[in-house]
Formats: C-alpha cells, structure tokens, sequence
C-alpha cells in the first residue's frame, strides 16, 4: 500500500474520498502541527490498480459502475451502532451540500459528543481549515 509521511507531532491520518488519490492540498497544513500521514488503499493511485486487480485493469469500469450505484445509497448503521462511537468528531457539511444540512444535525445528534461545522455558502468537500485544526488541536489535548 502507499503512504506518504510528513511532518512531526500527533499523528493525522488523512484518507481520501471515492476513486481519488492523496488529498494533497491538505498535507502542508496540516503537516506544519500533526505527522500527517497520507495513505492511498488498494487499488488506488499508486497502489497499480491493474496489478493488484484479479480481473486486470478491464475490470476498473465494472468498479466504478458499482461505486456510482452506491453513492446515493445511505449507509445502513443503526441509530445504536452510531451512537457507540468514541472518537472525537467533527460533522463538516456545506449548506449547498450532497449531504443535506438535516442529515449532518441528525448525525450530530446521534454521536456523543460530535461537533457539527456547516459551512455557507459550500458544498460537498468544504474543509474550513482553521476549524478543523482547532478541532484537531483540542482533541489532542483532550488525549493527554
């Protein structure tokens, strides 16, 4: 698998979305406080996609035809399975999101202790960078 590791400080681990590659704009920010580290899972980037597939790079349009088909499908956790999350987290959602602001409350609600961040006027991807490093920050000093 490939990762790439930058920085000194707590560790970040940074993961990307959908078929995408290392979020790089993200590294040198974030890398100036935390040890960022950049992972690509299997069968994405640089991790050769053709050779690790059992079907070969033909197989990549049945992948993505199968990725598309699933998302505009919720996921299926329980309001039980969610509310076990122990994690410190932070809902970020734009007002113009794909994510609907009423979904993002609903799974504020849900998770003990979250914060939610929404975001005028964004949409899907937004990263308020300063709230997100003063989320980061205070959990790192909650861990001590």
């Amino acid at each position: 698998m490939y990762y790439e590791v930058h920085g000194e400080g707590p560790p970040l681990l940074l993961l990307h979305g959908g078929t995408g590659s290392i979020p790089a704009k993200w590294i040198p920010y974030f890398s100036s406080q935390f040890r960022v580290i950049a992972m690509e899972p299997m069968g994405h980037g640089r991790t050769a996609y053709a050779r690790l597939s059992p079907d070969g790079a033909d197989h990549w349009p049945i992948v993505l035809g199968r990725l598309q088909r699933m998302w505009p499908v919720e996921p299926d956790f329980t309001r039980e399975e969610i509310q076990r999350i122990k994690a410190p987290t932070l809902i970020i959602v734009g007002d113009g999101d794909i994510v609907t602001p009423e979904h993002a409350v609903e799974m504020f609600r849900t998770i003990p202790g979250a914060q939610l961040c929404v975001v005028p006027p964004a949409s899907h991807g937004v990263m308020p960078k300063e709230t997100v490093l003063t989320f980061l920050n205070e959990a790192h000093a909650d861990e001590k």
